[in-house]
């Protein structure tokens, strides 16, 4: 079921990434990841109200079936240094 967020105050830290969506590890075969997967991500150089940015929501590719938002194989560097808002997204795959 479905648990309720502990709400915070003040900064939160968002250092840290969430959970990869619950997927088949396809060299062990295993299945990896959580059921607690729904988060995106952020990625910015520098926040400055006076300088608005491009944003762009980049969705992995997978099939439905594996990956993730936070996959490096494809960033976020090299956008970041577009000076762009970065957006990614985990979504459920096909294992749930």
């Amino acid at each position: 079921d479905p648990q309720s967020l502990k709400g915070w105050s003040g900064v939160r830290d968002a250092s840290k990434l969430g959970n990869n969506c619950a997927q088949v590890d396809s060299l062990t075969r295993q299945v990896v990841g959580s059921d607690d997967c729904l988060y995106l991500n952020v990625y910015t150089t520098s926040i400055r109200p006076e300088s608005l940015k491009a944003v762009m929501v980049w969705i992995h590719g997978g099939a439905f079936v594996l990956g993730s938002g936070d996959d490096t194989q494809y960033g976020p560097d090299y956008l970041i240094a577009k000076d762009i808002v970065l957006v990614t997204i985990n979504y459920r795959l096909g294992v749930l």
